[in-house]
């Protein structure tokens, strides 16, 4: 018997060692950064993520309503970005997209473009949020190439902002560029959008995100 259990332990041991190996850092730039994209008109625009992408149904993105609602009739440029191992930029391309769904009342929108192959899409997150669940904002401040930053989740019901209805607030910094960026969650060992940026205080550079629960009601209506 245990002749048999080091046997098989050597075996896994084997197979492990002959898997590929991905970083931690490679991990994270797959499931948090690749599926981030810039939307821009003129010298405006904010940030968005990929939710789907296939070749009958295009490339889709989730983002704030208030990042494109100046271009409902013309549309946006969306950008998307292709990394190496070590999480730097090799390659970008840019493509124009249109607005499928947009709704002010709740400050979501969604564009839809051409399809892109090899595109990261990220799931959404099934649950609910809570206070003191770790969570990264990823975007693309000052409209530069997207990045993340690390924090937790600090409130739950805030109000006051561009819509009556509640937001979850995180400690993770952002800055003018992150709007419609998504607020992301692991779960089971999975990065999932949790939220989409809406609003902020300047001062303190806290964020303020549509929670699941109105993203996820959003995306049945609308998709």
């Amino acid at each position: 018997m245990l002749n048999r259990i080091f046997v098989l332990a050597l075996f896994s041991g084997l197979l492990s060692a002959c898997s590929p190996k991905v970083s931690t850092e490679q991990f994270l730039v797959e499931q948090l950064i690749s599926p981030c994209v810039r939307i821009t008109h003129g010298d405006d625009g904010g940030s968005g993520t990929v939710i789907s992408s296939s070749p009958d149904r295009g490339t889709w993105v989730l983002t704030a309503a208030h990042v494109v609602s100046a271009c409902v009739d013309d549309g946006v440029t969306v950008d998307l970005f292709t990394y190496d191992e070590a999480g730097h930029v090799v390659d970008r391309i840019s493509i124009h997209a249109c607005i499928e769904a947009i709704s002010e009342d709740e400050d979501l929108a969604i564009l839809i473009m051409e399809y892109v192959p090899g595109a990261s899409a990220a799931p959404i997150y099934q649950g609910s949020l809570h206070l003191f669940q770790e969570v990264y904002a990823v975007g693309c401040p000052m409209l530069l190439d997207p990045m993340s930053t690390k924090g937790h989740i600090i409130a739950l019901d805030v109000h006051g902002g561009p819509i009556d209805k509640p937001f979850a607030g995180s400690s993770s910094d952002i800055y003018p560029g992150n709007s419609g960026g998504a607020l992301m969650v692991e779960d089971g060992g999975v990065w999932y959008i949790a939220g989409v940026m809406s609003w902020w205080k300047r001062v303190t550079y806290l964020g303020y995100y549509s929670p699941p629960e109105r993203v996820r009601a959003f995306l049945e209506a609308h998709s």
